[in-house]
């Protein structure tokens, strides 16, 4: 693409390999390449179908990239970005996933009325056009309903997604579909039918190498195990959480992990590491609010 001179090309490449260091789970990578792509694009002055629907592409990947950072003002102003793109473009496939992006960030910062707001659009565009991805959505719906204590609405849009899953495999959102459930069945104190539910979610991560998924599966085991008092196995799920959560750069799960490891020693009577673990926890809380 360079010795061809071709922006659009380089553009593409660059987005290209902004995707590829997302797998890797090298996100700062990944943000780099995607503003190589986002300012030959902008540099172009071209306002043809083709390259807007490249860039509202860049920015949407961009947005995700940041997400994963926990960087969530950045990940917002990318995806709205992108939206208003796939909006005016009439793009109702782009459109839905875009959505379901943006529900995701301000899941993420507790804004769960919004989130539900744009889960619910995703979904009801993903209902429209027969799209497989309405299994994501359901299931991210289903989650935030569990979150507001409505068990019966949560499981309704969990068994929808469960279902479309099994029409359209899809390994990360079926792993993230578990996870939800096994918070699920962790609420109703249905902690082996919650743990058979992790072990399946495990099992899809890795047939993808999802390593973000996975540092949050094993943190959702080490909670459920801390509650049923079998520390030495909350001990060993807690540490490959975050052991992940360090390499991949998580400040969020990096700072639950802290404070669950502080409970685990506390409740062992270590109190020297309890306290270690606890410094830790208010370290990475203070990253997070800053």
């Amino acid at each position: 693409a360079v010795k061809n001179k071709n922006k659009i090309q380089q553009a593409i490449a660059y987005q290209n390999l902004g995707v590829s260091q997302i797998i890797l789970g090298n996100y700062q990578n990944a943000v780099d390449n995607f503003n190589h792509s986002e300012a030959i694009l902008v540099g172009l002055g071209d306002v043809s179908k083709n390259v807007k629907e490249i860039l509202a592409k860049t920015l949407g990947s961009k947005g995700l990239a940041f997400s994963e950072q926990n960087n969530y003002a950045e990940a917002l102003d990318c995806d709205l970005r992108a939206m208003r793109i796939y909006e005016a473009l009439g793009n109702k496939l782009q459109l839905s996933k875009i959505c379901n992006n943006i529900g995701v960030i301000y899941n993420s910062i507790d804004d769960e009325k919004m989130a539900l707001q744009y889960f619910m659009k995703a979904n009801q565009l993903q209902k429209r056009e027969k799209n497989p991805a309405v299994a994501v959505s359901a299931s991210n719906i289903g989650l935030i309903y569990l979150n507001q204590n409505e068990k019966t609405k949560a499981k309704k849009y969990f068994d929808e997604s469960l279902k479309s899953f099994t029409k359209n495999p899809n390994p990360r959102g079926e792993g993230e579909l578990y996870n939800n459930l096994s918070r699920y069945y962790f609420s109703e104190n249905q902690y082996d039918t919650a743990k058979n539910y992790l072990s399946k979610a495990e099992k899809a991560f890795e047939s993808i190498e999802d390593q973000f998924g996975l540092s949050d599966t094993y943190l959702l085991n080490s909670e459920i195990y801390f509650h049923e008092n079998d520390l030495e196995k909350s001990l060993q799920f807690v540490n490959k959480s975050l052991e992940l959560s360090k390499e991949l750069d998580l400040p969020e799960t990096k700072m639950k992990c802290e404070k669950l490891l502080s409970d685990i020693y506390e409740k062992e009577g270590n109190q020297q590491l309890a306290l270690l673990h606890l410094k830790n926890y208010d370290l990475e809380k203070d990253k997070l609010e800053k």
